[in-house]
């Protein structure tokens, strides 16, 4: 039975027991709770099938508890009614309800808006909570799969911000969003201050989301910046849950190398030719990581990929390099710009849009 959450501007807490926070194999029980800083603190209840309508108690499942004052209708196997021992099945013993709980093995609920959730995880031998928001279309309604966006923000960044930057895509392409907390602020490359696993937090929200059918598992992109961008790349070249990532304002640097047993995943990797953090060319870094040149980045996805031995090139009106490799095992792509301009940073109006550059090249319509 689907389960729906009831409520308004309330958060939905997902906890995490044992040792190892994230951990696979971790009994994950989600749990509801009031937002107690929100301006509506209107209760969170999980509610399902067998609640009766409000101020309606005669809808009930069979083997529900009777109603208040009413002993007329019970199950056989039920209790009896104090001092009237002439209703039993032989032999049997008194019912007992469990304790209800819903656990992410069963299907998330989905509806429309947008709220946020959370996961514990061992971070440094402390237990944090990460929040991340899902960001559902209002068009939505769950007659056909949609696709998944995961947004990674940069460093200093935070989620919510994709959620005003993504609004006319979730909903021109119904697709539904999902924006991840990089803890301090950043994500986890080796060189940052956060020291979180964060592709294991990554995992652990694709796999809660997943099982509901409305997700088309096959249409899972990421699209991150700077070092969100790093984010991403590492993520496609060590998880399979991506069919396309788009990596703005930065491409490969050392010890991100895709692991060649992982399957091919199409690369939009957008580079800034002037960039002073994210070296065009390659080299070290003020932001603690060496680069490879943007363009041989291109080259190693294009070889992770299998595809063909040389890349298309074209200089666009606006002077930005285009590599473009399409011949790739599984159908997959790989595209690479390299964006005429001297900082760390690409306008929404460079090449005629860069979301809509970015969406065209995932091509989730």
């Amino acid at each position: 039975m689907k389960r729906s959450f009831l409520g308004v501007a309330s958060l939905l807490a997902v906890s995490i027991f044992g040792v190892a926070g994230c951990g696979s194999g971790d009994e994950v029980i989600v749990e509801t709770q009031i937002n107690e800083s929100a301006e509506d603190n209107s209760d969170l209840t999980l509610a399902t099938d067998s609640e009766p309508v409000d101020g309606d108690d005669s809808i009930r499942h069979d083997d529900s508890e009777p109603v208040d004052g009413d002993d007329s209708v019970r199950h056989d196997d039920s209790e009896p009614v104090d001092g009237d021992d002439s209703v039993r099945h032989d032999d049997s013993e008194p019912k007992t309800e469990p304790r209800p709980t819903t656990s992410v093995k069963e299907t998330f609920p989905i509806v429309a808006g947008v709220n946020t959730y959370y996961f514990d995880q061992e971070i440094e031998g402390r237990v944090v909570q990460r929040p991340w928001i899902l960001h559902v279309p209002t068009t939505f309604n769950d007659n056909s799969p949609r696709p998944l966006l995961f947004a990674f923000h940069g460093n200093g960044g935070n989620a919510q911000s994709w959620v005003r930057a993504m609004d006319r895509w979730t909903n021109e392409l119904n697709v539904i969003g999902v924006y991840l907390q990089g803890h301090l602020e950043s994500w986890n490359l080796g060189a940052e201050r956060s020291k979180a696993n964060d592709i294991e937090f990554v995992q652990k929200v694709f796999e809660t989301l997943a099982p509901n059918p409305i997700i088309d598992t096959d249409r899972v992109v990421a699209l991150g910046t700077s070092n969100g961008g790093g984010m991403v790349l590492q993520l496609a070249g060590r998880t399979e849950i991506f069919s396309a990532v788009a990596a703005v304002v930065t491409h490969l640097a050392y010890g991100w190398e895709p692991n060649t047993q992982n399957r091919p995943v199409s690369i939009l990797q957008i580079s800034a030719q002037g960039d002073p953090l994210i070296p065009y060319g390659g080299g070290q870094s003020p932001v603690g990581h060496r680069f490879y040149p943007a363009e041989e980045s291109a080259q190693i996805w294009a070889s992770y990929n299998q595809c063909a031995s040389s890349a298309t090139q074209r200089t666009t009106d606006e002077g930005s390099t285009v590599l473009t490799w399409n011949r790739c095992r599984d159908n997959t792509r790989v595209h690479h710009w390299g964006i005429d301009i001297p900082e760390h940073h690409i306008p929404e109006n460079t090449e005629g849009g860069l979301h809509q550059l970015i969406f065209e090249f995932f091509d989730l319509g």
